[in-house]
């Protein structure tokens, strides 16, 4: 694994991963906070209906005990009775118990944990307007299970929400980044070259696309910057032919011959042609290439491109084979089309040995794959990746100095191929010649 790959994984995935463990122990820690909030709300609410029913029970024993004194007239009678009926009363929930006479110091009775009437939430004992005793009771028993239902709900609706909140956030989050991310994608395709833009909102996939971007603006720029100089290096030799010749007459103050104006005629065409080349390449990379499409007959196409460069082929001992079927139409601008078969045709007889192999079939169902195939040297494999490049003519036996060429014929077929929604693509071994692979669409609507 390189250092790119590493530092790519450690910039995307672990920060992503950190912050979604981070994002579920924030939710883990809210949920249990929520919970012993929960827990001790539930329990001071248990405590406080508790001391409310203390209170509604001292109340009622208290009266119980008043009304038994005042049948009985002492508290002798009344202990016996209350002590017979505690086990019954005590179904009322009491837990303790106690009565004192009015010196607070004599128990009546007690049952529970009693601490006189000081210790206690203690009521007098009232008759006939005089104090004599005093009763307390306290109620008792286990909290209440019901309270231990507050917290887990707690826990799990805070816990829901949390979740809830955090896909929300994620999503909202991740909608700029996603849209980043693939407009990103998009100004890092190049159309035609089988990229598409990216829809994941993975911050891999942000991230991604915009390394993507930079490499692509970091190759457009040296591409500008290196194209004045490539345009400049091309019309550097034709022109000083012919300031050379122009000046040569003014100086011996004669017509030039017609030889020389021959080669001044050549040299202008070839600027021109330099001109032109560069002008269709453009618009054909920046999207503005106008096509006038119709229906075209590939084999009548084709076999016009074989016949026209017919007489090249045999002074070079070329023997062209063609194979289309007549019924395969495409609907395409005819010019271009014809422009990037003559590219492929023209290269392959000049770099072939001994033949060359012209074929279109249907692709699918709806696709037209046309095959321009040598048996010459071949393509270097470290040149092969280059040679859609513009001014690129390679070193091997394929280069194209020899030739005449500027560099721009491949670039231009592809940039045509792309502009008709279609690519081109080029395979090669050494030795064994090349391939060139046009597929188009049949019908592309615009």
């Amino acid at each position: 694994m390189s250092g790119d790959t590493v530092r790519a994984e450690d910039r995307s995935g672990r920060p992503w991963l950190m912050g979604r463990l981070a994002g579920i122990a924030c939710g883990m820690l809210a949920a249990l906070v929520a919970g012993a909030c929960a827990l001790g709300a539930g329990m001071w609410l248990q405590h406080r209906a508790a001391e409310r029913e203390s209170e509604r029970l001292g109340l009622l024993w208290n009266s119980y005990a008043s009304a038994q004194y005042r049948l009985a007239g002492s508290w002798q009678p009344v202990g016996q009775a209350m002590a017979a009926d505690w086990e019954r009363f005590r179904q009322l929930g009491t837990s303790s118990l106690a009565i004192w006479e009015a010196d607070g110091a004599t128990p009546v009775l007690a049952y529970g944990e009693t601490g006189g009437p000081a210790a206690g939430r203690a009521l007098p004992v009232i008759v006939d307007g005089r104090i004599v005793g005093y009763t307390s009771a306290e109620i008792g028993g286990r909290p209440d299970r019901a309270v231990f239902l507050f917290p887990a709900a707690a826990v799990l609706a805070t816990g829901g929400l949390w979740a809830f909140a955090s896909a929300r956030w994620r999503k909202a989050a991740a909608k700029p980044l996603r849209a980043i991310a693939r407009k990103a994608a998009e100004l890092a395709a190049e159309p035609g070259r089988g990229e598409t833009a990216g829809s994941g909102a993975d911050p891999g996939d942000a991230l991604e696309a915009l390394d993507r971007l930079a490499l692509r603006i970091h190759r457009l720029e040296t591409v500008r910057s290196t194209m004045v100089a490539d345009i400049a290096h091309e019309l550097r030799t034709p022109l000083a032919v012919m300031r050379a010749q122009l000046e040569q007459a003014l100086l011996a103050g004669t017509a030039l011959p017609p030889d020389k104006l021959a080669s001044l005629h050549d040299e202008t065409y070839r600027m021109s042609k330099l001109v032109r080349d560069m002008q269709e390449l453009s618009l054909a990379e920046s999207g503005r290439l106008r096509l006038e499409k119709r229906w075209c007959r590939m084999a009548e196409l084709l076999g016009g491109v074989v016949d026209a460069l017919g007489l090249e082929a045999e002074e070079r001992g070329i023997a062209v084979k063609l194979d289309a079927p007549q019924e395969l139409m495409a609907y395409a601008d005819p010019v271009r089309l014809q422009q990037i078969v003559v590219n492929l045709v023209g290269n392959a007889i000049r770099h072939a040995r001994s033949a060359v192999n012209v074929s279109a079939a249907l692709s699918g169902r709806d696709r037209i794959r046309v095959t321009v195939s040598d048996d010459g040297f071949g393509i270097e494999e470290e040149e092969l990746p280059r040679v859609f490049e513009r001014f690129y003519r390679g070193s091997g036996p394929r280069q194209g100095r020899k030739e005449g060429g500027l560099g721009l014929g491949l670039a231009i077929a592809k940039e045509y191929a792309v502009a008709h929604g279609g690519r081109l693509e080029a395979a090669s071994r050494w030795g064994e010649g090349a391939v060139f692979t046009l597929e188009l669409p049949v019908m592309k609507q615009d």
